[in-house]
């Protein structure tokens, strides 16, 4: 079967020098630097031979960005508070929730069945049932948080390697090298499991403080939601030098949440 091309040594040495220097795991994919990226034709390397067709989405790529900036605007949801749609759930939260391979989905859903037909002679058996799923499945606040978490993740990996792509096309090396600084940032915020030792300022919606109406948004900001993520991999779809999307992985303990996302990226 085909196999794919091999590095040398240098080269692998060189990858995880760049990984080492810019402070992240040497499994995540970095944004060449821009003598690199001028090098080749202002184009990124590619990572498949074909085109991605589910992720050649430009529009799919927009709502999601769009959504994810109109999270920014609505204010943090706070701790003691069950996590809705709208906002971003705050880093310090409780995350814990009793997992499918602890509780699997089918035992709740049996517990109802019989809840709900008074099966089980009990009193107050709706309360029991909203107990019960205040504390295990889907609907549990600590799983609704992770989920939201996940949605942050997703909505800033689409936002920030759409800027590059945005970058690359315009052949700009200051906007390219912010661009790339912003995504690099994200990832070492991703794999910091203690934000709170590095004094500074959590903050998910990234208001900007200089914004006396405190509505201007920054690229550059540091969400803290390491505290609850084991590790994270980003995986850029890159074809004909452009990025089309991503897969991103995100390990909670002990499941994990994974999807495929398309980039906004420049039209063939």
């Amino acid at each position: 079967m085909p196999q794919e091309p091999l590095v040398t040594n240098d080269e692998l040495q060189k990858q995880f020098n760049a990984a080492s220097k810019a402070g992240v795991s040497p499994c995540e994919w970095l944004p060449p630097e821009w003598s690199e990226l001028k090098g080749n034709g202002n184009k990124f390397y590619d990572t498949v031979s074909e085109r991605p067709v589910k992720l050649n989405d430009n529009t799919a790529a927009k709502k999601c960005t769009d959504a994810g900036q109109k999270a920014d605007s609505e204010p943090l949801d706070k701790v003691e508070t069950v996590p809705s749609k709208k906002g971003w759930v705050d880093p310090f939260s409780d995350f814990t929730h009793v997992d499918n391979s602890e509780f699997p989905a089918s035992d709740l859903t049996a517990i109802a069945a019989q809840l709900e037909a008074n099966l089980i002679a009990q009193p107050g058996n709706p309360e029991i049932l909203a107990r019960l799923r205040r504390l295990v499945g889907a609907e549990a606040p600590g799983m609704k948080r992770l989920e939201r978490v996940f949605d942050w993740v997703l909505y800033r990996t689409t936002d920030l390697l759409g800027d590059l792509n945005t970058a690359a096309k315009n052949q700009s090396q200051t906007e390219y090298e912010e661009a790339r600084k912003n995504y690099i940032e994200f990832l070492k915020d991703l794999d910091d499991h203690e934000p709170e030792r590095k004094n500074k300022k959590m903050d998910p919606l990234g208001v900007d403080e200089d914004d006396p109406k405190k509505i201007k948004r920054k690229k550059l900001r540091k969400g803290g939601y390491g505290r609850t993520i084991k590790w994270t991999c980003i995986s850029p779809v890159i074809f004909d030098g452009k990025i089309y999307g991503a897969r991103v992985i995100c390990h909670w303990n002990p499941h994990s949440s994974s999807n495929g996302i398309p980039v906004q990226h420049p039209p063939p």
